[in-house]
């Protein structure tokens, strides 16, 4: 009986910690929101570098891709803080475009990119 007691109320710790950790999370999405971009590749090249910015960017971050995004190819970044309002992606040509994007209250943004000019 005395180890039910203990095993009942290790669950229940544990269920509470569960749900307490999930409402941080929520917690934190709500002061610092985030989305998810989906880079679809139609520019006939792979691009190798992506990075993001908020406006006007004065510095980037990391490059958010392990790997080049190929040629009829799509993406999807996580986890992209919804202040971000420009990314800059670099081609294995050498050529770099920026482009803005603008979440609204989108979750999932869809950026088809097209042949760099």
């Amino acid at each position: 009986m005395k180890h039910a007691k203990f095993l009942i109320l290790n669950l229940l710790t544990i269920s509470f910690m569960s749900m307490f950790l999930n409402s941080c999370d929520s917690f934190y999405n709500f002061f610092y929101p985030v989305a998810s971009i989906e880079i679809i590749n139609e520019s006939g090249l792979s691009i190798t570098k992506l990075c993001v910015s908020t406006m006007p960017a004065t510095s980037w971050g990391q490059n958010l891709i392990a790997s080049p995004i190929s040629t009829g190819r799509s993406k999807t970044i996580g986890n992209i803080p919804k202040e971000v309002v420009e990314i800059k992606l670099a081609f294995d040509s050498g050529a770099i475009v920026i482009q803005q994007i603008d979440f609204n209250a989108t979750e999932l943004y869809k950026l088809k990119i097209g042949p760099p000019s």
